[in-house]
């Protein structure tokens, strides 16, 4: 009896779940978010769509492929990109930040990084 009323808990928490976490559809996207990140991002993979409220605003996010690298960015309604977050090969890092890696976490090994702008 114990794990049905578990599993009846866990589908309730699935079902209120914020819809932010889904994606949406394109043609919800205001034309100027849209027009932004394709001019901004021409060799995009399909791109997926999110949104969420920061505050009183609704943000976008967009997340597709390039060449193999994942991209995340939050873009206003009005088309101005917030924030990026791009997937890089962790050999492209600045040897100072892989220097400060290795050197707190001495045998480590940098299978993936990102860059955040």
């Amino acid at each position: 009896m114990k794990k049905l009323h578990k599993n009846i808990l866990f589908a309730a928490a699935v079902l209120v779940m914020p819809s932010a976490l889904a994606d949406i559809p394109e043609s919800s996207v205001p034309a100027a978010a849209v027009s932004s990140i394709k001019g901004a991002y021409p060799n995009a993979g399909p791109i997926e769509w999110d949104s969420e409220m920061h505050g009183m605003e609704r943000i976008y996010e967009a997340e597709f492929r390039i060449n193999g690298f994942q991209f995340d960015v939050k873009i206003a309604p009005d088309g101005k990109i917030v924030r990026i977050k791009e997937e890089i090969a962790a050999s492209s890092l600045p040897e100072a930040v892989r220097a400060s890696v290795l050197k707190r976490y001495p045998g480590c090994r940098i299978k993936e990084a990102e860059k955040n702008y």
